[in-house]
């Protein structure tokens, strides 16, 4: 008979303390309602969920993406029932104003409300917007991607002469040498390409600048051939202005370089970067300008009747504006519907793997909570054995 080490009692304890444990694991799931709680509860199981959690939240994002889509094309298209409605309202105009039966100083009259509308379509063309976005003024029209190749055209390291200076601007690539030595010009696929001299470089600066487009002049060193790092510093002149992707070689500037000014709101209407997962919504130009209403005469019977075949081929154009309009709020709808399929599922699917099973989990926890109080009670028991040494005092 031993009391220095009762080892019933810690058998009884390490039990109850492995019980207690699964006890509380079994509350901590009951309580989340999470079969997996930490890594530790199934590994595998928690990355595929937290890969699968990921992917909801993303259909999630996109679905609202693709709603608010279809407000901002409902938003634009209910501006252009508007748009269309003065253009009926001009054809009817028009119409009046060609009849030989009204006189000059009448058809003055009709002049003064075509302006008004006129007038109401450019503010319709710059109000209408969307969280700030504008819609209607062309900003959203679709551009044609711009490609210039310069093979066999680019700058060569036999240029001589001193310090060489180069002006680069977009459409209008201009290269000067300030020895001034015999221009050239060249034209690569619509680009015009010139070698002018120093006295011009104002005058050509300012008519780039006129035309919204940015001259700047680029120092080479000195010395009798232009070298890699002149023209390192041509191509990277060229790729600030323009967003093209010049390269610099040893003896030339690479021969291709290729850029895009297509524009558009894309949205993401997927849960991944991938091409498919984007729509562009284009809508082009609904002022008189972009219709091509600009000036339109109704003071005349022949302006009226010219006017006449303008107003009508604007109607064309927001027609087939709306109607692609219409068609991309279609898709957007159909991938709405798309998008809550896959988010159900792929939900259930997560589900599977992470909740947890109310039933099962307890009928666990009733087994466990039973195993708990039966090793207390052992515990209790197995602490009472070492008083049996009392009894050999009595």
């Amino acid at each position: 008979m031993i009391i220095q080490n009762n080892i019933m009692a810690l058998n009884a304890q390490r039990q109850m303390s492995l019980n207690n444990l699964k006890l509380q694991t079994s509350l901590e799931k009951l309580s989340s309602g999470y079969r997996i709680n930490r890594a530790a509860d199934d590994a595998a199981g928690l990355a595929i969920s937290e890969k699968m959690r990921a992917q909801v939240t993303g259909v999630e994002r996109a679905i609202m993406n693709a709603q608010d889509g279809v407000q901002l094309v409902q938003t634009a298209e209910g501006a252009m029932t508007e748009v269309h409605s003065m253009l009926n309202r001009l054809v009817d105009l028009a119409g009046e104003a060609a009849n030989g039966t009204l006189q000059d100083s009448q058809r003055s009259s009709i002049q003064k409300e075509a302006d008004d509308i006129l007038k109401e379509i450019d503010r319709i063309s710059q109000a209408t917007n969307f969280n700030g976005i504008k819609l209607l003024d062309g900003s959203l029209a679709d551009g044609a991607a711009s490609k210039i190749d310069t093979s066999g055209v680019a700058v060569q390291t036999t240029q001589t002469g001193a310090d060489t200076n180069y002006s680069i601007a977009k459409d209008s690539f201009a290269l000067f040498d300030g020895t001034n030595q015999a221009a050239a010009t060249f034209t690569v696929n619509g680009s015009n390409f010139a070698l002018v001299n120093d006295a011009d470089f104002d005058t050509l600066a300012q008519g780039l600048q006129d035309a919204g487009v940015t001259a700047v002049r680029v120092q080479g060193t000195s010395g009798s051939a232009l070298t890699a790092q002149d023209l390192g510093a041509v191509a990277s002149a060229i790729n600030q202005q323009t967003g093209l992707s010049f390269t610099a070689g040893a003896d030339a500037i690479a021969a291709t370089a290729t850029g895009t000014d297509a524009k558009g709101l894309v949205l993401q209407i997927g849960d991944t970067a991938d091409a498919y997962n984007k729509l562009t919504i284009n809508i082009g130009d609904m002022s008189a300008k972009g219709l091509g209403l600009e000036g339109l005469d109704f003071s005349t019977q022949e302006g009226a009747s010219a006017s006449l075949a303008r107003i009508n081929q604007a109607v064309e154009a927001v027609s087939t504006t709306r109607g692609e309009l219409g068609a991309a709020q279609n898709r957007l709808e159909y991938t709405v519907r798309s998008l809550g399929v896959t988010h159900e599922n792929i939900s259930a699917a997560e589900g599977r793997i992470r909740d947890t099973d109310m039933a099962k989990e307890l009928m666990r926890f009733a087994k466990q909570n039973v195993l708990s109080q039966v090793s207390q009670a052992m515990l209790a028991q197995a602490n009472l054995q070492t008083q049996q040494v009392l009894q050999l005092l009595k």
